[in-house]
């Protein structure tokens, strides 16, 4: 799969973690968008709201990467250990 790249995304609002991959040619926003709406899918929560500001953050490097990030041009490949938090 040379357009996605497989992360460990860890969801600390729902203390678990997930093995997704994430298409490489998408802007940060979108990612987050569309994370959102498979935790949605994925767990009973219904507690992820689109109007919220969520980032994600590198686990290893604490790197926090922007809304106009474009995965490929950032450090995040295969293994890649992700956090998704609420920014407010």
């Amino acid at each position: 799969m040379k357009n996605k790249v497989l992360i460990l995304l860890n969801v600390p609002s729902l203390a678990n973690q997930y093995d997704l991959y994430i298409p490489v040619n998408e802007r940060m926003d979108k990612i987050i968008h569309l994370l959102l709406m498979g935790l949605k899918d994925l767990t009973e929560y219904n507690f992820f709201e689109d109007s919220k500001n969520y980032v994600l953050i590198n686990s290893v490097t604490g790197k926090v990467y922007g809304n106009n990030d474009i995965v490929r041009d950032t450090d995040i490949r295969n293994g890649s250990k992700l956090i998704l938090i609420s920014n407010q």
